[in-house]
């Protein structure tokens, strides 16, 4: 009886590390930001593009969010002439149209 009870707390603190462990590397996988919406118009040699984006951290300056997530979408996607950033803090907040804050930047291109 007593090995039992020994074995069954031996398994228990070990499921309990196992979860912890679990967590931290989850947690630690997340991204700053996910964008999640691109829409761009185009005509001529001319594009405007609007980015939406949940930023998953708490504590963020809105203007360097900005700007990684312009990096980010520049490395991956043409540079457009006109981008506008819209930061949400969760889905949540995006379905209700609460922003968290937005940049925009005009003269994007660089043009020779």
């Amino acid at each position: 009886m007593k090995k039992a009870g020994i074995l069954c707390s031996v398994v228990l603190l070990l499921s309990v590390i196992l979860i912890l462990l679990i967590s931290v590397r989850t947690k630690e996988k997340k991204k700053e930001f996910e964008i999640f919406q691109i829409y761009t118009v185009q005509g001529g040699d001319y594009r405007k593009t609007s980015i939406n984006a949940i930023v998953n951290i708490e504590d963020y300056n809105i203007s360097e969010m900005c700007d990684k997530v312009k990096e980010e979408h520049e490395r991956l996607n043409e540079t457009s002439d006109e981008l506008l950033i819209r930061l949400f803090n969760s889905k949540k907040a995006w379905k209700e149209h609460i922003c968290a804050g937005e940049k925009e930047y005009k003269d994007n291109k660089k043009r020779p």
